[in-house]
């Protein structure tokens, strides 16, 4: 049996309607606070309309804009290949000490059950006296 949980029915909302952007969620609109952008924001109808009412560069420009996106791009692709395989360790690492905290806690439970079965056996043996 599948659960659908409120985010996955949103997604699949949206993904049922392809013919309009999906809106800006609360990520969306703190990206844009920092002066961002994302994909939702800049298909929002403001700015879908300004950007056809705004100059249109020339080719050089245009072109000099897409070679600063473009390397702005490149660093922003680098910076997470740098990052990969550092979080892929932490990843590896926290699996670990969960795997152990785990163990740790099965054991204290253990633990934990034959004081339980050992003070109810003394409890009763006072009380039999």
């Amino acid at each position: 049996m599948v659960s659908f949980t409120r985010s996955s029915a949103r997604a699949l909302a949206q993904a049922q309607d392809l013919t309009k952007p999906a809106a800006p969620t609360a990520i969306d609109l703190e990206i844009s606070r920092h002066n961002g952008t994302t994909v939702a924001m800049e298909a929002t109808s403001e700015r879908l309309q300004a950007s056809k009412k705004g100059p249109v560069p020339d080719l050089t420009q245009r072109i000099q804009q897409l070679t600063k996106e473009n390397g702005r791009l490149r660093m922003e692709v680098a910076y997470h290949q740098n990052m990969q395989r550092p979080t892929e360790n932490l990843l590896e690492d926290v699996q670990f000490t969960i795997e152990g905290l785990e163990q740790i806690l099965l054991k204290f439970k253990n633990i934990q059950k034959v004081v339980k079965v050992d003070w109810q056996q003394t409890m009763e043996g006072v009380h039999d006296s």
